[in-house]
């Protein structure tokens, strides 16, 4: 366990939403990329099986519209807190700037 993120979950988690259909197809992706041997060495088992158990519920979202992007961030965020997968994973994420009017 080296506690980097692997580069293709991370491309996964920023743009695999919109790659798949629907959840059943977003769960079976992750589950795929979480059984890879760099997923394996790199997170721990307990950040695997709390991402498995993620995947399970987005896995029932049904086909992926807005309203089904939203109940899958939704979960990410009861699952993993406002900083996302990401963020538990051990990313840091950078507060985004406030935009001025002018």
């Amino acid at each position: 366990m080296n506690g980097e993120i692997p580069e293709k979950l991370r491309y996964f988690l920023k743009n695999g939403i919109k790659d798949v259909d629907d959840g059943y197809e977003y769960a079976s992706e992750l589950n795929r990329i979480l059984n890879s041997d760099e997923c394996q060495t790199s997170l721990s088992g307990k950040q695997i099986e709390l991402l498995r158990e993620y995947a399970d519920k987005a896995r029932k979202v049904g086909e992926i519209n807005y309203y089904s992007e939203q109940k899958i961030k939704d979960l990410e965020r009861e699952f993993f807190g406002e900083n996302g997968i990401l963020g538990y994973l051990g990313e840091t994420i950078a507060p985004s700037k406030p935009v001025w009017p002018f």
